[in-house]
């Protein structure tokens, strides 16, 4: 599938997760970029869609440094980062 549609796919799941919610996290489409997650106003990182896997950029990195190659794997490694 296309970067825009698994991209997009990520975003909803983000976007609906109740602990990230609760915790006040929200993700937004951040074109070129791909999906900036953040925590209040604090930015956390970004997910891509690169040779078909999910790729975090942790804030303050110029690279990806972890990869999910599943929705639920990127929510988990979101959680670990973004809750912290």
């Amino acid at each position: 599938m296309s970067a825009a549609v698994m991209e997009s796919q990520l975003l909803v799941a983000l976007g609906t997760d109740a602990d990230l919610n609760a915790a006040g996290c929200a993700a937004e489409a951040a074109s070129p970029v791909g999906i900036i997650v953040r925590r209040g106003t604090h930015y956390r990182g970004a997910w891509c869609w690169q040779r078909g896997t999910y790729a975090f950029t942790p804030a303050g990195y110029s690279e990806a440094t972890l990869n999910a190659a599943t929705i639920d794997e990127a929510l988990r490694v979101t959680r670990q980062i973004a809750l912290k």
